[in-house]
């Protein structure tokens, strides 16, 4: 990050940075919400040192004082009344509205927030948008792990704010050997393919749990109206189809349905008629995953794993090993 703190905030205030005028608004993105602190006190650092240590503040410094006051963090106040705020999903959410509120009336012009955070900025824009690296440290694994490519779309779509600029600027900071690979991705279309096929069982599960599936041929019919079914017969070789006549196409789609409604029954949130095998209906552990939106492998451990005598270290165990924390960062 110290690496890339000058040219950070060289993209923020422009190509005259001795000028004391007040830049545009700016959003800089980091990789953890440690960042967020250290980044907006080195912008700072670097305002001062230029002579103008007010320089993102665009607002009466005393009613951005009297705002400031209501933060319950008071590094974050002290960074507020110079005009340069952070936000990140640790944050209370008053101090996330009043940092919110702040940057969108133009009383702050920096808001350094986390990669994870930008699908919270709703109605957030600004004029530069700088992403200061494009990477994180994955702990699980012990390497750096590059960001997913919707997240950097997502990141680079905060830029421009609507009725107010004719034109805005990104700023994405990569390693060398990366820059072709990001110019190559926003420069040149790229077709979007689906993974529908992967997570298709709690798909699958609401739509009974719902009563919109009430027999495999529904859930066949309820495959054709989806993405997947689109772009199966334009890229086959991408879902390992070996032709795209309807003979393969209903083939793939009949083999999908079965082996995904096999695994659901084993799992004990279906049933399939025994009569009719063709029926299927939601159990009361089907209808919890749908209602929670809990992944079915999750509600089938549950129900092996808990019984009256189960403890409270073991209550514990069992919610830790839930498969939707596998995707949560830890601290090692």
């Amino acid at each position: 990050m110290d690496y890339w703190l000058p040219h950070t905030y060289r993209a923020i205030c422009g190509d005259d940075v001795d000028s004391v005028a007040t830049p545009p608004p700016a959003i800089v993105f980091v990789a953890g919400r440690r960042q967020c602190r250290d980044v907006a006190a080195g912008l700072l650092t670097r305002a001062a040192a230029d002579g103008a240590p007010s320089r993102f503040l665009h607002a009466d410094a005393i009613a951005v004082e009297q705002a400031a006051v209501r933060c319950s963090d008071r590094v974050l106040r002290e960074f507020l009344e110079f005009g340069v705020g952070f936000f990140h999903e640790a944050q209370p959410a008053s101090d996330r509205r009043l940092v919110l509120d702040l940057f969108s009336s133009g009383s702050i012009r920096v808001l350094v927030t986390t990669r994870q955070s930008c699908y919270s900025l709703d109605a957030i824009h600004a004029h530069t948008v700088v992403i200061m690296g494009a990477e994180r440290f994955c702990g699980r694994e012990h390497r750096y792990v590059d960001y997913a490519m919707p997240d950097v779309l997502q990141m680079i779509g905060r830029a421009s704010r609507p009725n107010i600029d004719s034109q805005a600027r990104c700023v994405l900071m990569c390693m060398a050997n990366k820059r072709e690979l990001y110019k190559k991705f926003l420069y040149e279309p790229l077709p979007i393919e689906s993974r529908l096929d992967a997570q298709l069982h709690d798909a699958l599960n609401s739509e009974v749990a719902a009563k919109s599936i009430e027999n495999k041929q529904d859930a066949v019919d309820y495959l054709t109206w989806t993405l997947l079914y689109r772009r199966l017969s334009l890229n086959p070789n991408y879902y390992g189809l070996q032709g795209t006549s309807h003979e393969h196409l209903s083939s793939y789609l009949s083999e999908l349905i079965e082996s995904t409604l096999s695994d659901l029954a084993a799992a004990k949130c279906l049933t399939i008629d025994e009569d009719n095998e063709t029926d299927v209906a939601s159990t009361n552990l089907g209808m919890i995953a749908a209602f929670y939106q809990v992944r079915y492998l999750t509600v089938e451990m549950f129900a092996l794993s808990l019984s009256t005598k189960t403890k409270l270290r073991g209550v514990l165990d069992i919610i830790s090993a839930a498969d939707e924390f596998e995707s949560l960062p830890i601290r090692h």
